[in-house]
C-alpha cells in the first residue's frame, strides 16, 4: 500500500536532483515521481537519469518546457499515496523526515506543516530564506489561532506540507503553470478547503537558495506575474472574509518606484485595478500602511476593512 506520494520537478540539476532522491527514505510506503521538464540533453544523461533507491519509483520525460507547475500537475496525475509530499529537485530532507512519515496516520489533519531550515547553494552558508516560515512555527506556540491562518493562507510554497491526497483530487486543485509563483494559487486553495490541519515542529525539510533564481530577477515580466498572482490572492481573501492581506503585492509595486521605473509601475497598477485594487489604495498601504486608520477614521477604517484596497 502506498501510503505517500513524493513529487519533485526537475530541470538540469541532476547531480541536486540524486541528493534529494538519496535524502527520501527507503521504504515501500513511499511512492517517489520525478517530473523532468525538458532538460538538456547536454546537462542531463538520459540513459543515466537519477534514481532512487527504493522499489515505487518513476520518472517522467516531458518537452513542454512549462515549468515546475505544470511538472507537478504532471506528477499529481500518477500520485497512488494516501499523502503527498512535494519536493524541489535542489533541495533535500533531513533526518526527521523519516520520523514525520511515521506520526501520520489516517486521523491525522487534511495537511501537517512542518518547519525546515535553509542554506546558500554556493558555500553551504546559513541562509534566511525559510525565516518567514520559522516565524510562523514560533508564533503558533503563542497564538495558534493567528498562525494556523498564516499557515493556510500565507506559506506559499508547496514542501514543508503533508496533504491528503483526496483534498487535492476531489477539489481539482492544480499548481499554476506560469513561470514563477506557480505554487502559490495551490497553497492557499488547499489551505481554504483543509477542513483540519496540524502543526509539527520538526525541521524535516532543507531549502537551498539560489540568488540566480527566476524569481529574484528584477524584470518587467516579473513585475506583470507577480502583481497578478496577489491581486487575485487578495481578491480571493477578501471575497471569503479572510483578514489577511499577502503583501507580496506590494513587491513589485515598491521594486518599480525604487528603481524609478514608472511604465512598469503604471503597467502594474492596471494589473492590480483589474482585481478591484485601486491605484491610490495600493500606494497609500505602500508609503504608509499604519496610517490608514487615521487617515479614513478608526470607524469607517473597522467596517470597511479593505477601504483602500477594493
Amino acid at each position: 500500500m502506498i501510503n505517500y506520494s513524493i513529487i519533485i520537478p526537475h530541470k538540469n540539476i541532476p547531480d541536486l536532483l540524486q541528493r534529494c532522491l538519496d535524502s527520501i527514505p527507503v521504504r515501500d510506503d513511499v511512492q517517489v515521481i520525478v517530473v523532468d521538464d525538458n532538460s538538456d540533453a547536454d546537462k542531463v544523461d538520459f540513459e543515466r537519469f537519477p534514481r532512487w533507491k527504493g522499489n515505487n519509483y518513476e520518472y517522467y520525460l516531458t518537452k513542454k518546457g512549462k515549468g515546475s507547475g505544470y511538472a507537478r500537475n504532471i506528477g499529481l496525475q500518477y500520485a497512488k499515496g494516501t499523502w503527498v509530499v512535494f519536493s524541489d529537485a535542489d533541495d533535500f530532507f533531513t533526518t526527521d523526515f523519516q520520523q514525520a512519515l511515521d506520526e501520520i496516520t489516517a486521523d491525522s489533519p487534511d495537511i501537517t506543516f512542518f518547519n525546515a531550515t535553509s542554506i546558500r547553494i554556493d558555500d553551504s552558508s546559513h541562509s534566511h530564506r525559510v525565516d518567514h516560515l520559522n516565524q510562523m512555527h514560533v508564533l503558533y506556540d503563542t497564538n495558534p489561532q493567528k498562525a494556523s491562518l498564516q499557515f493556510r493562507f500565507l506559506f506559499g510554497e508547496p514542501w514543508c506540507k503533508i496533504i491528503r491526497r483526496e483534498l487535492i483530487s476531489s477539489r481539482q486543485v492544480r499548481f499554476d503553470e506560469i513561470p514563477i509563483h506557480n505554487d502559490t494559487l495551490f497553497s492557499y486553495m488547499v489551505g481554504y478547503y483543509a477542513k483540519s490541519i496540524g502543526v509539527n515542529h520538526s525541521i524535516v525539510y532543507c531549502v537551498t537558495d539560489s540568488p540566480g533564481t527566476v524569481s529574484k530577477n528584477h524584470t518587467k515580466k516579473v513585475y506583470y506575474i507577480r502583481t497578478a498572482v496577489f491581486a487575485k490572492k487578495n481578491r480571493f481573501l477578501y471575497k471569503h472574509r479572510i483578514p489577511l492581506f499577502d503583501k507580496l503585492l506590494l513587491v513589485p509595486i515598491s521594486d518599480c518606484v525604487t528603481n524609478k521605473e514608472w511604465n512598469n509601475l503604471i503597467r502594474c497598477l492596471f494589473i492590480a485595478r483589474r482585481y478591484g485594487f485601486s491605484s491610490f489604495g495600493m500606494l497609500m498601504r505602500l508609503i504608509a500602511p499604519n496610517r490608514l486608520k487615521s487617515l479614513v477614521g478608526f470607524g469607517m477604517a473597522k467596517r470597511y476593512k479593505y477601504a483602500f484596497e477594493i
